[in-house]
């Protein structure tokens, strides 16, 4: 057995394991719906009150939509008050502009949106059940909401999975495209992953 000197610094806590999407690449559509709900938020507030002492940052998603949980900002600024740095990962296409300014609120560090495809055909083939036009829409109000509150937290990114095998049908104009409308409203980053 191996053990180890020290806490770890850094933890990941399913805030939801229900997802909104069934994602070409994701492993959560095969978790039956019976198995899938939100974190209860006194298990999360016993947790961070736990962790808090060795604890540097959380990530409040994994598998799930963390966005599908109606406590999650509360979630983050409990976290957030216990001096815990809050990272967030969500595929943006519940991220109206109500749940943004609530989030821009709540003060997440980190905030990270999945959006494969950075056009309307390869991004609804790959995430099943979004819709282009309103995820571009809810990612480019976050940034707005950001710049109404007149703050630099969270920090933005966008992620893009480099899927292989569709890079034959990528129109690079509108892959462009989006990126200059991202870039224009204020993204701190855009990630291609392999």
């Amino acid at each position: 057995h191996l053990l180890l000197s020290t806490f770890p610094v850094r933890l990941w806590i399913e805030s939801s394991l229900v997802c909104n999407l069934k994602c070409a690449m994701c492993p959560n559509k095969s978790i039956p719906n019976a198995k899938k709900g939100n974190m209860d938020f006194e298990l999360f507030r016993k947790v961070i009150d736990e962790a808090k002492e060795f604890v540097s940052d959380i990530n409040i998603h994994h598998r799930g939509e963390p966005l599908t949980n109606p406590r999650l900002c509360e979630m983050i600024r409990y976290a957030t008050n216990a001096g815990l740095r809050v990272r967030l990962h969500t595929n943006a296409t519940l991220l109206d502009k109500k749940k943004a300014e609530e989030i821009i609120k709540a003060g997440p560090h980190w905030v990270s949106v999945s959006f494969d495809g950075f056009q309307k055909d390869l991004y609804e083939q790959v995430r099943k059940g979004a819709h282009f036009e309103t995820t571009v829409s809810n990612v480019l109000g976050f940034l707005d909401a950001r710049k109404r509150a007149k703050t630099r937290r969270p920090y933005i990114t966008v992620e893009r999975i480099d899927f292989a095998h569709h890079r034959d049908r990528m129109d690079e104009s509108q892959v462009n495209d989006l990126v200059h409308q991202f870039k224009q409203r204020g993204i701190d980053e855009i990630i291609l992953k392999k």
